[in-house]
C-alpha cells in the first residue's frame, strides 16, 4: 500500500508542477511523502513490539518461535536449491528441508509417541533412509513430489497470455474434435490469440528445403513477430541485435560459421529462449553442437518413425507416449515425425538438468526441455527431434498446436 501511494504521488507531482508552481502544492506533496514513510515505520515498530512481547509472555511461544525460524530457513534453502540444484550441497539442502519439515510435524503430533509403539523406530528408519549416500536422491524425490510442487502451484501462468485450459492435455468438453481426438478450437491452445504482441521470434532455417509459411502464420495469430533467415551470418547479426526473445534453430548437416554456437550460447545464457529442431543424422549439426557445448548432449540416430504418440500423464519415458506438460495443452495424440534422431547423454548428471517430455515409438526421447531454476539468467529450451513435421506433416496429429504451444511456453510470459 505504501509503495502504491508513493507511486501515485510521484506520478501526479509533475502534473501539479506544470499546472501551478505554488509552494503550497510542493509543501503538501512533501508532507504526504513524509506521512506515508512515517506511518510505515511506525507500523513496523508497533508490530515488532507486539511480537516481542508475545514471544516473552504469549501462549505456545515455543511452537511459534520454531515455526518462524523454520519459515525463514525454509525460504533461504529454497533459493539455494533453485540456484544450485546440480551442486552436491543442494542435495543436502533438500535432505535438511525434508528432515526439518518432518521434525516440525513430529512436534505437532507429539501424542503419537504415546499411542504408537513403533513411531520413534519408524522415524529413525525414515531419517536414516534419507541420509544414506547412494539413495539420497530419494529425499530429492520426496522434496519435488511434495514441497516444491506445492510451492509452484502458487506461480501459475498469467491468464492474460494463456487460455483457461492451459496445462490440460485431455479436453472433454470441446464442441469439435479432429480425426486424432484433439479439440479443434484455438481456445484449447496454450497461448491466447494475439496475446504475445511484442514478443519476437528469429528463425534460423538452415535446412533450406522446407516451406515455413504455415508455422509463421500460426505464430503470428498468437501475436508473435517472426523473422526467418536462412544464412548463419544473418542469424548471428539478428541475434546480436537483442531484438528477439526466442530463437528457432532448424539444423542442417554442417555449421559454417565458427561464431554461431558461441553466439547462440550467449543468447541463451542471457535469458533468450531456444527452440532446437533436428532430424535424422546428418541433419542435427546446429542443435547437436549447441547441446554438446551447453549440456554435454549429442544427437544421433536415423529412426523411421512416422507414427503417432499418445498422451499418458506419467508416460514421459514410455515408448510411443508423452507426459503432462504445458506444451501439450489440448493434445491427446501427437505425430512423432518421419525421420527421427535422439539425444545421447555423456553423463548421468546431464539427465537431471534436461527433462524428457516425449518418447518416440523406438523407445528413445524425441522431445526434451530445459526450464532454468529460479534465479538463473538462462532462458528456456526445447528440442524436437523430427523437424520434417514443420514442412510436410503440419496438419498431422497435434503438430501445429504443439509447435505453437512450445513457442508460447518458451516465451515465459509472466509479466
Amino acid at each position: 500500500m505504501r509503495n502504491l501511494i508513493q507511486d501515485l504521488i510521484h506520478q501526479i507531482e509533475p502534473e501539479f508542477k506544470l499546472i501551478n508552481s505554488n509552494k503550497q502544492i510542493s509543501s503538501f506533496l512533501s508532507s504526504a511523502k513524509q506521512i506515508v514513510e512515517l506511518k510505515q515505520e511506525e507500523t513496523i515498530h508497533f508490530i515488532a513490539t507486539i511480537f516481542i512481547i508475545y514471544l516473552i509472555f504469549g501462549w505456545n511461544i515455543h511452537l511459534i518461535g520454531n515455526f518462524i525460524g523454520f519459515l525463514v530457513s525454509f525460504y533461504v534453502v529454497l533459493l539455494a536449491i533453485d540456484l544450485s540444484l546440480t551442486n552436491n550441497d543442494a542435495k543436502w539442502f533438500i535432505y535438511w528441508i525434508v528432515y526439518v519439515l518432518f521434525g516440525f510435524f513430529d512436534y505437532l503430533c507429539d501424542s503419537l509417541h504415546l499411542n504408537l509403539r513403533f513411531f520413534c523406530f519408524a522415524k529413525f528408519i525414515f531419517l536414516i533412509w534419507l541420509v544414506i549416500p547412494h539413495i539420497i536422491y530419494d529425499s530429492i524425490l520426496v522434496y519435488y513430489k511434495t514441497i516444491h510442487q506445492f510451492i509452484l502451484n502458487y506461480f501459475q501462468p498469467n491468464p492474460k497470455f494463456y487460455n483457461a485450459k492451459a496445462g490440460q492435455c485431455i479436453i472433454d468438453d470441446a464442441n469439435l474434435y479432429d480425426q486424432y481426438s484433439n479439440p479443434l478450437d484455438r481456445e484449447y491452445d496454450l497461448g491466447r490469440d494475439g496475446a504475445f504482441v511484442g514478443y519476437r521470434i528469429l528463425i534460423g532455417q538452415f535446412y533450406k528445403s522446407g516451406d515455413m509459411k504455415a508455422p509463421i502464420e500460426a505464430l503470428e495469430i498468437k501475436g508473435f513477430s517472426v523473422k526467418n533467415v536462412k544464412h548463419e551470418i544473418d542469424f548471428i547479426s539478428e541475434l546480436r541485435s537483442n531484438h528477439y526473445q526466442i530463437a528457432w534453430v532448424i539444423s542442417s548437416s554442417s555449421i559454417d560459421s565458427k561464431s554461431f554456437i558461441s553466439t547462440l550460447i550467449d543468447f541463451h545464457s542471457n535469458g533468450g529462449a531456444v527452440f532446437l529442431f533436428a532430424d535424422n543424422v546428418p541433419y542435427v549439426s546446429h542443435a547437436s553442437e549447441f547441446l554438446y557445448k551447453k549440456f554435454g548432449i549429442v544427437l544421433a540416430g536415423d529412426y523411421q518413425g512416422n507414427k503417432t504418440l499418445a498422451f499418458n500423464e506419467d508416460g514421459y519415458f514410455q515408448a510411443g507416449r508423452f507426459g503432462q506438460h504445458e506444451i501439450f495443452t489440448g493434445i491427446k495424440h501427437l505425430f512423432e515425425g518421419v525421420t527421427i534422431c535422439h539425444p545421447v547423454y555423456s553423463m548421468s548428471t546431464n539427465r537431471r538438468s534436461i527433462t524428457t517430455l516425449a518418447t518416440a515409438t523406438d523407445g528413445n526421447p524425441c522431445i526434451i526441455a530445459f526450464d532454468p531454476p529460479i534465479g538463473s539468467t538462462e532462458g528456456r529450451l526445447c528440442l524436437d527431434c523430427g523437424f520434417t513435421k514443420l514442412f510436410i506433416n503440419w496438419n498431422s496429429a497435434g503438430t501445429a498446436r504443439f509447435i505453437v504451444n512450445a513457442s508460447c511456453w518458451l516465451a515465459r510470459a509472466t509479466k
